[in-house]
């Protein structure tokens, strides 16, 4: 039996490492994408990004439509998955297949729909990226399955590194969009490389129909789930571009970016780590009752002071990192941050009904956000302009992740106040720093924008640092609860004795 399959430290253990390392992962692919996305902003335009984000929304349509769902049903299913491998690489390798030659087929309807001649050519690129795809080694799943988090770590930043040297190479001598394709196209070719490099097993091309239909039992509901997300995901850009161009679309898109840096990043920690870890632990409902909100305490810690000072120091960053010419994206970008920040505390939902084996929980709710999404977008859109379809978003978010959190206190047999009780302390502290900054603003802003930018990042950190400190002194916010860069979670004498 792994060590890991029963309560103890050595579980403690490789949860924590692997939440390490999956920070680790995260800062550096944010370091890749932020410099990459930067010095691409300042040699491409609004428009380029624009035309591929018309490409991109061309692919995440068919792969959603089409997702199997396997790799979440490798992860979750108990015992050796080994047998079920070979199935599930072949599977997706004809999926890609086929979706490379449907882009390939659709790529003049869809420039045509976005009345952009461009997005065709770019879109035929592409599919050649999703079909490279296809024949990257499934043994990878174990990465995460057994939070063997390290390697993932190279598995993951070595392609974005290779994005991003490809992309600004090619930028800085053609300066137009196929620096963003080209470099998207060298992340997928090495992708493949190292998927094979890293791990020595060597998937077949045999499909098992009982192995598949087993795959499929749990996959199915990810599959409805990810058809929902897509929408979720890219029905604003559909709307933005449609009605208000491609340029608009390109300040959205980039503002949409920036204000998810911490929804994405929380996101991708919570399900890469929490996901296996979980599912290791169910089900011992007390177990991941404790695990549970850590989790969310954790993230809160994070997510409310990232949201508030997106907002915060919006006008400055952008006109500092892009420059001047992205300032329209400043008010979309402050109004999605408000989205970013309920998709981060949500984000401990997903991985929880999941291992639990509720993934139909994720697809209900998710339809709901869309219903409310849908119906909200168009006309704000037309009212509101730029802004409306970010409100759209904000509004559904907040909405429906709300349910989502108290669907999870049943699911674990909480009380409601428990969850607001991990949230009260940093929501209190962001919102004063966000308050107190504010109003100092004018004795902070000077003739340097970097200046400026920076004594407001270190203003509203002290402020809120020292809120933190004065909570877990003298308002009883559990301390384990902050980073462990910080402080020890627990020192070695108590964990030997809870063990």
């Amino acid at each position: 039996m792994s060590s890991a399959s029963h309560p103890g430290a050595s579980f403690r253990s490789r949860v924590r490492r692997a939440g390490i390392w999956s920070v680790w992962l995260r800062v550096a692919l944010r370091i890749f994408t932020t410099v990459r996305t930067v010095i691409l902003a300042r040699l491409l335009s609004p428009e380029d990004f624009g035309l591929m984000a018309i490409a991109m929304l061309a692919i995440a349509l068919l792969e959603n439509v089409t997702a199997t769902g396997f790799r979440q049903a490798l992860i979750q299913r108990k015992g050796d998955i080994r047998s079920h491998l070979d199935t599930a690489w072949t599977i997706e390798l004809i999926r890609n297949s086929v979706l490379a030659g449907l882009l390939i087929g659709f790529s003049s309807l869809i420039a045509d729909f976005f009345d952009a001649p461009p997005a065709g050519s770019i879109v035929r690129v592409i599919a050649l990226a999703l079909l490279v795809d296809g024949f990257a080694n499934i043994a990878t799943v174990y990465f995460e399955k057994e939070l063997e988090f390290r390697r993932r770590f190279v598995f993951m930043a070595t392609p974005s590194l290779a994005d991003a040297i490809v992309g600004i190479g090619v930028a800085l001598v053609i300066r137009d969009v196929w620096a963003l394709v080209f470099g998207m196209l060298a992340a997928s070719i090495t992708r493949v490389i190292v998927s094979y490099v890293i791990h020595s097993y060597r998937p077949r091309l045999t499909v098992d129909r009982r192995h598949a239909r087993e795959l499929y039992t749990f996959g199915k509901w990810v599959f409805l789930s990810s058809i929902v997300i897509y929408l979720l995901n890219n029905l604003d850009y559909v709307v933005v571009g449609k009605i208000l161009g491609i340029t608009a679309l390109g300040f959205y898109r980039m503002a949409y970016n920036f204000s998810q840096v911490m929804a994405t990043e929380l996101t991708t920690v919570t399900s890469q780590v929490a996901f296996p870890a979980y599912s290791m632990i169910w089900p011992d409902t007390a177990r991941l009752r404790k695990a549970y909100l850590a989790t969310l305490n954790a993230i809160a810690l994070i997510s409310f002071p990232m949201a508030m000072g997106i907002i915060l120091i919006a006008n400055e960053g952008i006109a500092v990192l892009l420059g001047t010419e992205w300032l329209p994206m400043v008010p979309v970008l402050q109004i999605l941050a408000v989205a970013g920040l309920s998709q981060s505390v949500a984000s401990t939902t997903t991985p929880l009904f999941n291992a639990v084996g509720r993934p139909d929980l994720v697809t209900k709710l998710s339809f709901t956000r869309l219903v409310l999404l849908g119906a909200l977008i168009y006309p704000l859109a037309q009212w509101r302009g730029l802004v409306g379809p970010a409100y759209a978003v904000a509004a559904s978010t907040l909405l429906v992740h709300s349910v989502s959190l108290r669907v999870a206190t049943r699911v674990l047999g909480l009380e409601l106040s428990s969850l607001v009780k991990q949230l009260a302390h940093p929501a209190l502290h962001a919102g004063l720093m966000l308050v107190v900054v504010n109003a100092a603003r004018p004795m902070l802003t000077v003739e340097s924008g970097v200046l400026t930018l920076g004594l407001l990042v270190v203003s509203g950190a002290m402020i809120y640092v020292l809120g933190m400190i004065a909570s877990v002194r003298f308002l009883g916010y559990d301390r384990e609860a902050l980073p462990l860069w910080l402080f020890r979670m627990r020192s070695e004498r108590s964990e030997k004795g809870e063990t």
